[in-house]
C-alpha cells in the first residue's frame, strides 16, 4: 500500500511538470463532442508550444470584470508558469486572454489582436466549437513564430513592458595573430639591434651635418610655378544602430490578486 502511494505522487509530480489543457463550460453552450472537438485542438496546440491552454465560459465575471476574473480562474485551476487562458463572457459578448510567462512573449500585445481577429468571425456567428478551435491554432502559430529559446533569451521590463534581450559574452577563441605577433616582435627587434651595431663599425665614410656643400651656387632658378592636386582625404562616419537591447515583443504586464505577472487584453463581439 505504501508503495503505490509512493507511485502515485511520483506520477502527480511527473504530471504537474507537463503543460495541460482545459475547457470550462458553466453554462452549458458547448454540447460534449464540441467541448471533446476543444479539447483535442487545445491538446495538440499545447503539446507542440509547450503552453498550458485554457478556455472557461461564464455568463458574467462575477462582478470582477474580465481580466480579474480570467487571471484568478488561471491561477486557480491551471496554475502552470507558462500558458494562455481564453474567457468568454456569453453575458457582455466578450472575450479577454489571460498570459503569463512564456505566454506573455508568444502571445504579446500584437498577438492578441491576431487571435481576436481570426476568431471574430465564428464568434460573431456563434461558432463557438469553431472560435476555440481557432484560438488553439492561432496561439500555436505564435508558439512557432517565437520560440521558447527566444523567450529565454529576454528579460520582461516591466516599466516598458517590453522584452530585453539579454546580452551576452563572446566567447573566446583561440588568436593566432596574437601567437603570431609574440614571436616576429623579438626576431625584428634583434635584427634591428644586430644592424645598428654593425652600421656603426662601417667608418668609409664621415656623415656631414648639411647638404650645403653638394649645392652649387645659383644652380636653382624658379621660371614656373603650378598648383598640383596630389589627393584627397575622406573620412566616414559610421551610421547609428539601435543597441538598446530590446526585441520587437511586448506585452502590457500586471499582478494578478495572487501575486503572478499576466499579460493580457480584451474585445468585444
Amino acid at each position: 500500500m505504501k508503495k503505490i502511494a509512493v507511485f502515485l505522487v511520483f506520477c502527480l509530480f511527473v504530471f504537474s511538470l507537463e503543460a495541460m489543457t482545459l475547457v470550462e463550460d458553466r453554462i452549458g453552450l458547448l454540447s460534449e463532442t464540441e467541448k471533446k472537438y476543444v479539447l483535442s485542438t487545445l491538446d495538440k496546440a499545447s503539446q507542440e508550444s509547450g503552453l498550458s491552454l485554457g478556455v472557461v465560459i461564464a455568463n458574467g465575471s462575477e462582478g470582477k470584470g474580465d481580466m480579474a476574473f480570467a487571471d484568478d480562474f488561471y491561477d486557480m485551476y491551471i496554475n502552470d508558469d507558462d500558458g494562455v487562458l481564453l474567457f468568454l463572457n456569453y453575458g457582455e459578448r466578450s472575450v479577454y486572454i489571460s498570459t503569463t510567462g512564456y505566454g506573455m512573449y508568444a502571445v504579446d500585445d500584437s498577438g492578441e489582436e491576431i487571435v481576436f481577429d481570426a476568431m471574430m468571425p465564428n464568434l460573431e456567428r456563434g461558432e463557438w466549437a469553431e472560435a476555440f478551435s481557432v484560438f488553439a491554432l492561432s496561439v500555436l502559430e505564435l508558439a512557432r513564430d517565437y520560440t521558447y529559446s527566444d523567450y529565454g533569451n529576454t528579460v520582461y521590463d516591466m516599466d516598458t513592458g517590453r522584452f530585453m534581450e539579454v546580452e551576452r559574452e563572446e566567447e573566446k577563441t583561440f588568436d593566432w595573430a596574437l601567437v603570431v605577433i609574440s614571436f616576429l616582435v623579438p626576431g625584428i627587434a634583434a635584427g634591428i639591434i644586430t644592424t645598428c651595431v654593425m652600421k656603426s663599425k662601417l667608418k668609409s665614410e664621415r656623415m656631414v651635418d648639411n647638404a650645403e656643400d653638394y649645392v652649387v651656387p645659383s644652380s636653382f632658378v624658379l621660371n614656373v610655378s603650378k598648383d598640383i592636386f596630389l589627393y584627397s582625404t575622406v573620412s566616414k562616419v559610421k551610421k547609428p544602430q539601435n543597441n538598446s537591447g530590446s526585441s520587437s515583443r511586448s506585452s502590457s504586464g500586471h499582478f494578478s490578486s495572487s501575486g503572478r505577472m499576466h499579460g493580457g487584453g480584451g474585445r468585444r463581439f
